[in-house]
């Protein structure tokens, strides 16, 4: 028995899925065979629409800041006077974090109880760490302790990248 088969629809639709829905009728076959090919073609046709982000890699990072923000929203988050974490820092502390070369692991979270800045390290073993506070402006001042030698300074976050000389003493401590 021979079936006509419609022709394909232009290859732009394919990100829809539409393009597998148009050829194929996923709700007509009989044989065990054609209901092999349906469940695959359905389960392409789901694999199409799903949702791709190229940020995904720093997801985890992400949430640990939304969950870090919600437990630190209210002054005296601490027990006593420290202040509550603003979301234009959390802001900075998500841009700052999408910022970091794919070669450099999320870091650990923590808030200062005293001016309520969120802390972003890095720990490479003993007496190796790197750091950054962030608060809701634009400078971002650092320490880096690699063994006997330590530095520190001020970060302009422009929203471009992050200065590549943090970028090299980060990797240092990591190394």
């Amino acid at each position: 028995m021979l079936v006509a088969v419609p022709p394909a629809p232009p290859l732009k639709d394919l990100d829809q899925g539409y393009a597998l829905e148009q050829r194929v009728d996923l709700d007509t076959a009989y044989s065990e065979e054609g209901r092999a090919l349906n469940r695959v073609l359905s389960s392409m046709v789901d694999y199409i629409r799903e949702p791709v982000s190229l940020a995904s890699k720093r997801s985890q990072a992400h949430d640990d800041l939304l969950e870090l923000q919600e437990e630190h929203a209210e002054q005296g988050w601490d027990g006593d006077v420290a202040p509550a974490v603003t979301s234009a820092s959390v802001k900075n502390a998500k841009l700052f974090i999408a910022m970091l070369p794919s070669d450099i692991p999320d870091p650990d979270l923590a808030v200062d109880p005293d001016d309520g800045a969120i802390s972003l390290e890095w720990y490479g073993g003993y007496r190796k760490v790197a750091s950054v506070s962030i608060n809701d402006n634009s400078r971002i001042p650092y320490a880096v302790l690699n063994g006997m030698n330590s530095c520190n300074g001020v970060l302009e976050l422009d929203g471009n990248a992050i200065p590549g000389s943090f970028v090299a003493l980060t990797k240092e401590v990591l190394g």
